[in-house]
């Protein structure tokens, strides 16, 4: 007797190689005698043709998807039951492919047809973390995307130790997208919020990462160059500004900037409660040190 698990991976596998070259009538036929394998996942990362099709920015395939009856919301990811609540992890959905892919029609296309933009994956990042791009964060927006969602997905780097994604406000000030910045802002973005666990504010996130653009852009909209991170549980560095990030990175510019705009270079941070000046000459960044030498 033929397993009918088997018959819907056959077929499934049969819809994925329809859509990856193209043939959406075929796709069309086989659905419509099919049906079932609209709904289906493959074995091996729990994702369903709707997730292809948006992540592949494919609007044909979408729209025939959800004409069929496809759930928008629908999440990928292995299933995981936990006593009774079933739960796919990581959670993402249809939205969060086309937002990180730039497909600004497919994102259309979604919210025009139920997707939700204030779903998040199970560590909390929505599809606006995940846009690419001003016009995809409006679209997400104007249908009522939280610009402060917060996500803890965590990540670890030479640079920041642990941190976390965050707002989309941090995704922005990481990226250096300074229009997206504003974009955010004016939608309700939070200058000041923290990342939830470091105490890491967007404008941290810029300096960090040398983004000259995005840290001019957050002072204009009223970040505090003096904003203190206290981190001392979840990396070696504590009570960390601005400042003393892009000190210690050699991002002249940024220090610049942030100096220009009000940074305290006196103010002591790190684990041996150092200034910026000690911090840029420590890591070797000569003339960024002599930018902040005391008294000039």
């Amino acid at each position: 007797m033929t397993d009918p698990s088997a018959i819907t991976d056959h077929l499934l596998a049969a819809v994925l190689r329809y859509l990856e070259g193209g043939m959406v009538d075929r796709m069309a036929a086989l659905l419509r005698d099919h049906p079932a394998v609209i709904h289906a996942r493959t074995a091996a990362e729990g994702r369903g043709i709707i997730h292809h099709g948006a992540q592949a920015g494919n609007v044909a395939v979408l729209d025939l998807l959800l004409s069929a009856g496809a759930d928008p919301n629908m999440r990928e990811g292995d299933r995981i039951d936990d006593d009774g609540t079933v739960i796919y992890e990581p959670g993402y959905v249809a939205l969060h492919h086309a937002a990180r892919g730039g497909h600004e029609a497919a994102v259309a296309l979604l919210l025009g047809r139920g997707a939700d933009p204030r779903v998040s994956d199970n560590w909390g990042g929505t599809p606006l973390h995940a846009a690419r791009g001003v016009p995809i964060a409006l679209a997400l927006l104007k249908s009522g995307a939280d610009p402060n969602a917060n996500c803890y997905f965590k990540h670890f780097d030479e640079t920041l130790g642990w941190h976390f994604v965050a707002s989309p406000l941090h995704v922005a000030a990481q990226s250096g997208d300074a229009e997206l910045i504003q974009s955010l802002v004016a939608h309700g973005a939070k200058v000041e919020q923290s990342d939830g666990i470091t105490g890491r504010s967007p404008l941290h996130y810029a300096a960090v990462r040398g983004r000259v653009a995005a840290a001019g852009r957050l002072f204009e909209l009223g970040a505090d160059p003096n904003a203190v991170a206290e981190m001392a549980e979840y990396t070696n560095n504590s009570r960390m500004t601005p400042l003393h990030y892009a000190a210690q990175e050699g991002h002249a510019e940024v220090v610049r900037v942030l100096l220009k705009a009000g940074a305290d270079a006196s103010m002591p941070g790190g684990t041996q409660y150092e200034t910026a000046h000690t911090l840029a000459k420590r890591y070797g960044h000569r003339c960024v040190a002599a930018m902040l030498v005391p008294g000039t």
